[in-house]
């Protein structure tokens, strides 16, 4: 069964990384970077070395060292007969690394992402949900999507996303910003709100200051409330006799989609932002 395996490991001050050699071909998207070299403990060291690679595709016959990022390959097809050969990297908190396969870890996670393999049929690496794009925060790894129901809006739900086993989501860098302008000017709409994450934190509620701004976020996925651009006259703080305290994303006259408006729960929404989180996330 385990005749074209084979381990290769590098034993590192903290923990054990190595990578799992085993004939067959993978399944995979963009290349990280492909390099000729002499044989494949020369390719798996340089995926060790590389601390985005999760796994490599050597073919002896050339010498095609080809390695991946995570996020890329999704999956290998095992061959007994075929000369080339697929890598999976693996990691261990253990500072002594397996000396047999049998005590190979075959899950975990690498750079924080989370991994399974199978020494017959497959390996994968958690990805984001379908429609989510991926975004490197300073905490973790973090999913976003936009949920357009333009054609039947609802009241504003900050916990609408938990229906998707989401969270709702705010905005931790400028990029996150751009994608989702990116995502709602390609929706035909007019003067709508967009749900996201963000509440009017309660040392604002009896606050002499009318145009309070100090807001919070309902989970601690977000770091900070930070890349809130308020509209012309937000916050309000009030929707007539009703206090506004749900943060959102106004699409005006002028196509303006990164500035932000306070609105009340019973304020139509036409959309809401959602997040996923990936593998191990760091709140220190």
């Amino acid at each position: 069964m385990f005749a074209s395996l084979f381990i290769v490991l590098l034993l590192e001050t903290i923990s054990c990384s190595q990578i799992i050699l085993i004939y067959g071909t993978l399944n995979v998207s963009d290349v990280l970077s492909t390099t000729s070299v002499s044989d494949k403990e020369s390719c798996s060291e340089l995926c060790l070395s590389e601390v985005n690679c999760v796994s490599l595709f050597f073919i002896p016959a050339s010498g095609s060292c080809s390695i991946y990022s995570m996020y890329q390959v999704l999956s290998y097809q095992k061959n007994d007969v075929s000369e080339n050969i697929v890598g999976i990297k693996t990691n261990s908190s253990s500072s002594t690394c397996p000396s047999t396969f049998s005590d190979v870890n075959l899950s975990g996670d690498v750079n924080g992402i989370a991994y399974q393999f199978s020494a017959d049929s497959s390996f994968s690496y958690q990805t984001c949900p379908d429609g989510y794009k991926q975004f490197t925060r300073t905490r973790g790894i973090w999913c976003m999507k936009l949920y357009d129901f333009q054609t039947a809006p609802i009241s504003m739900d900050i916990s609408y996303c938990s229906q998707y086993s989401a969270y709702s989501s705010g905005f931790d860098n400028s990029d996150e910003v751009e994608y989702i302008t990116s995502e709602i000017v390609s929706i035909p709409m007019l003067r709508l709100n967009i749900g996201t994450d963000g509440y009017r934190s309660p040392s604002c509620y009896n606050s002499t200051t009318i145009w309070c701004d100090d807001y919070e976020w309902s989970n601690n996925y977000t770091n900070y409330p930070t890349f809130i651009n308020w509209g012309t006259y937000n916050p309000s703080r009030w929707e007539g006799s009703i206090q506004a305290n749900q943060l959102s994303i106004w699409v005006g006259d002028d196509c303006y989609v990164d500035i932000f408006d306070d609105i009340s729960n019973e304020d139509l929404i036409y959309g809401f932002i959602c997040g996923v989180p990936l593998g191990n996330w760091d709140f220190n």
